[in-house]
Order: structure tokens, then C-alpha cells, then sequence
């Protein structure tokens, strides 16, 4: 055996003086004396030993603090970052306390995992209305050091006060920036002290949690990237001032989600005790078996897209709203086709199909009494409807949907022109006696409450009387009704239709500023004030559009135009909802809109906006606020309301101080387009206020303002888009009607009384064309005319 010979040198003492490791010897590159060790590779206890890109080694310090930590490293998918100690998240959320100390971000303060003392008092004055950005923290450089963080919630814990008199709520931003606090996203919008209190800031120190949730995995932009909680205060009224409380026992802080291990998210193989979500993924394998009893369904499907080589079995097999889109055969097997429930339809396919012995085809002769169906033909794709008392109806599938959701430009221009009889009839102008006791400057707007068969007149100066009116259309007398709530003067300019809550939402002007706002409950007639939250100006709205795929009431800004933040309702749940445009608006801007359904688009009638080089329209596709240049000359508080022609795919602006100018202006609904045109008519300043689409005539008539005393009024042919002037005989008042709204089983346009509201007698234009043709009450209740 050999003897290894010792780690020293015969000639020397030991290795005390400087002595070369050869990179044979230990592998260390260039470290060549005890010194260097230390300094690359430390001789402290709990120093660890990492190696650089370059291949050198390099000292990882230990974790001197009292805090436990883990050592952790990101790569990049083929090379790994050194190491680094890392907290262990605490109970699935980290927190940063705000403080009072000037972070490297110019204006910003520092927020700290640490939590801040001594206590500190920071006084903001200058909030108004509209909201503005009291502070911002930030955390510190470095710090979060996350690549994302996971969905929950994020609470703003804070200790604030109001200064002194007058209304102030808070809430909070939390935003991601670079490492040079420059923004990069929005990560969230908490709920505001006032949401979550139901009262505005008091006089002394109060704590309050408020937060929003993301259902989703916020995904950082770098490991360098840092969070800043931006501050937002807004007063009621006048300018205010808040006291926000940081440190010692004003804990003021944010709580962020963080990752926990949760076992409930890894599959059982057996005896699972809770349900499986797999999200986007997918399960395979070679057989489903459900053990559930009868009585509850064992498969859920939300799509609707037909599943290939799905087979139904089976002596109970039980189809249930189904609709055949080819051709099908009872197979000569006994059986009964059961019609369907009331309100239900059965769809005759396009290919035809047998029933037993007896064929049908797509255009199958009905064998009964069939005159109320369309003929008694049955084209392709038409539907048998069953209704609640029992009868067969036909629905073209061109109309669109009770909610409007469902639509076509082809189907709907080819039902016009089945039904319109156009320019075979001279306008009829009807004076009638109402009988009921209304005031000066009563109704502004009307809307058609289609199960009820009534218009209902929306209060304007008539809000403070004890009895507001509607229009029976069943037979065309106006019905006074004690509504029994509490309105200001000028409270309301028009009425929108909800049609799946069947409620008629009144869109504050006046009564903007007021706590609770009304709707009409069309199910019982009955008037509901709601608490409605909201903060909007005086005067804040004229007219708005159900915007029906997203079932929602848009409130067209009027005095609301030049905030930073406009209203619409949620007609899931009746809420209103308060959201930023980012639009340049004017005060005044708009006064009533109208759907572009084609484009999915709502568009804004100009009122002080006119004279600006954009205009705005809402995208109902996803609620956003977009600016076009319309390229458009008009005068001043040139349009009061529009109306939609489907023949033409326009939507035609009621002339109103533009009515003595030589063009008016329309919108071309398949480009978006502005375009003028000459008219030719002669009207006067003022001349109308809203207008009112005649289906059976294809016209659209405007509604007479000051144009009441002329001796003509006009209608548009929407089948020329020609002016037309004609005489109407009837005697009416200056300023005489806002808005005009149809009856379509009296197939009549009633003017809603404006001045005329005191005059004995009111107007209605009988558009009976003399031949029994009435329109789908449902396609003129719903939100591309049923409006103001």
C-alpha cells in the first residue's frame, strides 16, 4: 500500500505564508491566497458558494435576518440567475405598509414590507368633483421581485379622516411601473370608503378595507418591476380636504394575493371529497359514466354548438327545445311530436324531413285555416310559435330577437318592405281631446310599454305634480295615475325600455343630483325610486339607447359631458355603473342617440359638441367611448334627437337650430360616415325636436317644436331620403312637442306635449294604411326605435 503524502510542503512551517493553488489543485480559476478565498467564496458561517456566468466563483451571503427565507433562482430556460433568498408568503397574501418617507420617485412616498413609526398625519386639501390623485407609494427597488402575482383579492387597509364640512370618499389605484416608477399597467380599482360604509368620510379617524378582486394571474412584466398604490380622493360639491393616518397604530396598508400550496387542486384518484375544475384544459378518456339518481341531469353543456357523433337512445331518449337544421324521419317507429311549452317554437328544417307516413317540405302547405300566417306558406326557415293562449303564430327569422340581440340588415330591410306602403298616403294629422290637466313645458320624450300596450309620458316640468300620464293605445285615451314618489322640476329627458326586467328606466336631468332616481315597473305599473350611488352633475343627461348585447342603458351626456366619468345601467341587476371614457367632451355635448345596429354601435346627437371636430359614438361591443372626425359644418345646437331608417341603413338627425340651414345631415350606418345633404324644405329656427320612424309608410315624421305653428311640417321618404313637405291643418302652440313615439297596434306617431302640455287638444299622425297592416309590436318596442 501506498502512502499518500501530506497537504504540505517538507521545506516549509505549513501554509501560513502565501502559497499558489494550482486550478488543478482546487478548480477556483485565479483564486490564489486565503484572502481571495474569503473575499469570492466567504468563510462566515452559512456562506455558500455559486458560480458566475464567466465560470468564477462568487460569495452567496447567508440570510443574516430574523426572518426565514428560502433560496430561490429564475432562469431562462437553458441558463439559471444566481440565487437569492426570498420570503415565504404569509397565510396567501404580502403586505406593504404605506409610509411617510420620500422614495426615489420624484412627488412619490416608499411602501415597505417593514411596517412604518411613528405615527404620521398627511393633510390633502384642492378634491373637487371630479377625482384627483391625493399620493402615490411606491414599493421599494426591487421589491415585489415577482413574475406574477396569483387571483384574489387586494385590500386597501386605511386610517382617514375629512377635514371639514362637505361630502369626500377615497379609493385606490394599484398600478405596475418599471424600476423607474414610470406606469406600465393598471392592475386595479378598489371600491371606494363610501361603497363599503354606505356614508362619506367623517370628521374623526376611521378605518376602512376596501378592495377588488382579480379573478385572474397578473403577470408582471419583470422581476424589476414595483407597485405603486395611487391615492384618489372626490368631493361632493365645492373643494374639500382628507387626512390620511400612516404608522404605529395607523396600520395603513395594502394586502396583496400571494401563492399558497392548496391541495384541493390535485386529483384524488379515488374517493375525491370535492369538485374538479381543470379551466382551459381538457379530460380524456375512453368512457363517461355519471352514477347520478333520476331526477337531476348528469350532463351540463353551456355551448351551443352541436356536438358530431352525439347519439341520443334509448326507450326514454327525450329531446328537449331542440331545432332540426336538416332533414329528419321517424323511421316508420311509433311515436308523437309533442308541441311545444307557450312561448316555444317548432322549426320546420330547411331540407324537409317525414313524419310517419306523412312528408312536409320547407314550404309545406298549412291544411287549416292559415290567413294569419303570412299567406298560409310557410318559407324556408320560418317558425311555428305557440303562444300563451294557445294560438299559432309565425316568426320571421329576419326580425330581431324581444331584446333586439339577434339581428339582421338583409332580414330586417326585407321585412320593411313587405309591410311599408310609402308614398300612397298623405299624411293624417288627428286632433284629439285628452281630458286630463297637465302643466306648461309637461312631458319631455315618451316610451311604449309593449305587455301593457302603453306610452308612457316621461315627466319633465310635470315631475312635481301629483299625477303624471300615459296613453292608453288600446284605445287612444290618455290615463292620469298618482305615481306616489317625490321628483324635482325638469326631472327627467326620456325613457329607455329594459326589456328583460320590463321596466321603463327615466334618464335624469334635473333630477340628476338627487339621491334616488325612478323607473316604471311595467308589470304593475307602479313607480320605484332606487338609490342609485352615482355622482353627475346638473342637467347631466338627455335621452339614452338599450344596448341590447350587452343588456344595457346607456345615458346619453348632456350637462354630464365634460366629466370624467359618464353612466350606464346594468339591466341584469338595475345597478348604476360609473365608468371613464377618456373622451374629449364639452358641457352640453349631447342630446339623445341612436343604435346603429348593424355596426353595434351607438351614436350621440350633437348639441354643443357640433361646433367641434369630433364627435363620439359608444361601441357596444365592449362599452368603450370612441372619437371620429365628421368633417361636418352646422350651426350651433344644431340636432335634437334621430331616428334609424332600415331601408337605407341611416340614421337622420332631427333638425333643430340646423333646420333654416341648407343641409342637414345624416349618418351612412355601412361606412360611419357624416354626409350632408340639401334638403330643399323650408323650416324655421328651432324647427324639431326628436322624430319617429313609420314602419307601414317607411317615413321618418320629425316631431314639430317651433316648426308647430308653420303651415307644413315634413317627413323624411326613407325610401328617396327626399324631404317631404306636407300640410297638416292642425293648430298647436310654439315649442309644441318633444319627441314622438309609435303605437304599433294602432299603427299611429303621438307627439309628446312639450308647450302643448296646457292646450286642449293634442296631435297623433294616423298612419293606417287602410289594408290591415300592423308591424311586430316586439320590433317597435325594442331599442332601435322604441326610444328618446
Amino acid at each position: 500500500m501506498t502512502a499518500r503524502k501530506p497537504l504540505v510542503r517538507s521545506d516549509t512551517t505549513g501554509l501560513s505564508e502565501a502559497t499558489t493553488l494550482n486550478n488543478a489543485d482546487v478548480g477556483l480559476g485565479n483564486v490564489t491566497n486565503d484572502v481571495q478565498v474569503k473575499a469570492a467564496i466567504g468563510t462566515e458561517i452559512g456562506d455558500l458558494i455559486s458560480f458566475s456566468a464567466a465560470a468564477t466563483p462568487v460569495r452567496v451571503a447567508p440570510n443574516t435576518s430574523t426572518v426565514q427565507k428560502f433560496l430561490a433562482q429564475t432562469g431562462n430556460g437553458s441558463t439559471s440567475d444566481l440565487p437569492s433568498w426570498q420570503t415565504f408568503p404569509s397565510h396567501g397574501s404580502f403586505t406593504y405598509y404605506l409610509t411617510n418617507t420620500a422614495s426615489d420617485v420624484s412627488t412619490y412616498l416608499q411602501s415597505t414590507i417593514a411596517p412604518y413609526s411613528p405615527k404620521t398625519t398627511q393633510n390633502y386639501s384642492g378634491i373637487g368633483t371630479s377625482p384627483v390623485v391625493l399620493k402615490n407609494w411606491v414599493t421599494v427597488p426591487g421589491s415585489p421581485g415577482l413574475t406574477f402575482i396569483p387571483a384574489g383579492t387586494y385590500i386597501l387597509h386605511i386610517h382617514t379622516s375629512n377635514t371639514g364640512p362637505g361630502n369626500v370618499y377615497l379609493y385606490g389605484e394599484l398600478w405596475e411601473c418599471n424600476s423607474a416608477g414610470v406606469d406600465i399597467a393598471k392592475i386595479g380599482t378598489t371600491e371606494t370608503t363610501r361603497d363599503v360604509s354606505g356614508a362619506y368620510l367623517g370628521n374623526t379617524e376611521a378605518e376602512y378595507e376596501i378592495s377588488f378582486i382579480n379573478a385572474n394571474v397578473y403577470i408582471l412584466s419583470s422581476t424589476a418591476s414595483r407597485l405603486v398604490l395611487r391615492l384618489y380622493g372626490v368631493a361632493s360639491g365645492g373643494t374639500r380636504g382628507a387626512e390620511v393616518y400612516v404608522g404605529g397604530t395607523a396600520d395603513t396598508h395594502i394586502e396583496l394575493p400571494a401563492s399558497t400550496v392548496d391541495a384541493t387542486n390535485f386529483v384524488p384518484y379515488t374517493g375525491a371529497t370535492g369538485d374538479v375544475n381543470l379551466g382551459a384544459h381538457s379530460l380524456t378518456g375512453t368512457q363517461l359514466i355519471s352514477n347520478i339518481a333520476t331526477g337531476t341531469p348528469p350532463l351540463s353543456v353551456t355551448s351551443t354548438t352541436p356536438v358530431p357523433n352525439l347519439s341520443i337512445g334509448g326507450n326514454a331518449a327525450t329531446v328537449t327545445n331542440a331545432t332540426f337544421t336538416t332533414a329528419f324521419t321517424n323511421n316508420g317507429g311509433a311515436g308523437t311530436i309533442t308541441w311545444p311549452v307557450a312561448g316555444a317554437t317548432l322549426v320546420i328544417p330547411t331540407g324537409g324531413g317525414t313524419l310517419g307516413t306523412g312528408a312536409f317540405t320547407a314550404a309545406y302547405v298549412l291544411p287549416v285555416a292559415t290567413s294569419s300566417i303570412l299567406g298560409g306558406i310557410m318559407p324556408d326557415g320560418l317558425s311555428l310559435s305557440i303562444s300563451a293562449t294557445g294560438k299559432v303564430g309565425v316568426n320571421p327569422p329576419y326580425l330581431p330577437s324581444k331584446q333586439g340581440a339577434v339581428y339582421s340588415q338583409s332580414g330586417l330591410y326585407e321585412y320593411i318592405n313587405q309591410i311599408a306602403r310609402g308614398g300612397q298616403f298623405v299624411p293624417e294629422v288627428n286632433a284629439y281631446t285628452h281630458g286630463v290637466t297637465a302643466l306648461v313645458t309637461a312631458y319631455f320624450g315618451g316610451c311604449y310599454s309593449v305587455g301593457q300596450n302603453r306610452i308612457y309620458l316621461i315627466p319633465y316640468h310635470q315631475a312635481t305634480a301629483s299625477v303624471w300620464h300615459y296613453l292608453d293605445c288600446s284605445n287612444g285615451s290618455i290615463t292620469s295615475y298618482t305615481h306616489g314618489v317625490t321628483a324635482v322640476d325638469q326631472a327627467y329627458g326620456g325613457g329607455v325600455y329594459s326589456p328583460n326586467q320590463k321596466r321603463i328606466y327615466m334618464v335624469p336631468n334635473g333630477q340628476s343630483t338627487a339621491a334616488v332616481w325612478h323607473y316604471i315597473d311595467c308589470t304593475n305599473s307602479s313607480v320605484v325610486a332606487y338609490t342609485h350611488g352615482a355622482t353627475v352633475v346638473a342637467g347631466g343627461y338627455f335621452g339614452g339607447i338599450y344596448s341590447p348585447t350587452q343588456d344595457r342603458i346607456y345615458m346619453i351626456p348632456f350637462g354630464q359631458g365634460s366629466a370624467a366619468i359618464w353612466h350606464y345601467i346594468d339591466c341584469t341587476n338595475g345597478s348604476v355603473v360609473a365608468y371613464t371614457h377618456g373622451a374629449s367632451v364639452i358641457g352640453s355635448a349631447y342630446l339623445g342617440g341612436c343604435l346603429s345596429p348593424a355596426q353595434n354601435r351607438i351614436y350621440m346627437v350633437p348639441s354643443a359638441q357640433a361646433t367641434t371636430s369630433v364627435w363620439h359614438y359608444i361601441d357596444c361591443t365592449n362599452g368603450s367611448i370612441v372619437a371620429y372626425t365628421h368633417g361636418a359644418t352646422t350651426v350651433s345646437l344644431p340636432y335634437r334627437g334621430a331616428s334609424y331608417s332600415p331601408f337605407q341603413n341611416r340614421i337622420y338627425f332631427s333638425p333643430f337650430n340646423q333646420a333654416t340651414a341648407s343641409v342637414w345631415h345624416y349618418i351612412d350606418c355601412s361606412s360611419g360616415s357624416i354626409v350632408a345633404y340639401t334638403h330643399g324644405a323650408t323650416a324655421v329656427a328651432s324647427g324639431y325636436f326628436g322624430s319617429c320612424f313609420v314602419p307601414t309608410q317607411n317615413r321618418i315624421y320629425l316631431t314639430p317644436f317651433n316648426q308647430a305653428t308653420a303651415s307644413v311640417w315634413h317627413y323624411i321618404d326613407c325610401l328617396s331620403g327626399s324631404i317631404v313637405a306636407y300640410t297638416h291643418g292642425a293648430t298647436a302652440v310654439v315649442g309644441a312637442y318633444f319627441g314622438g313615439i309609435y303605437s304599433p297596434l294602432q299603427n299611429r306617431n303621438y307627439f309628446v306635449p312639450y308647450n302643448e302640455g296646457t292646450a286642449a287638444v293634442w296631435h297623433y299622425i294616423d298612419c293606417d294604411c287602410g289594408d290591415g297592416t300592423y308591424p311586430s309590436k316586439w320590433l317597435m318596442s325594442g331599442p332601435i326605435f322604441n326610444k328618446y
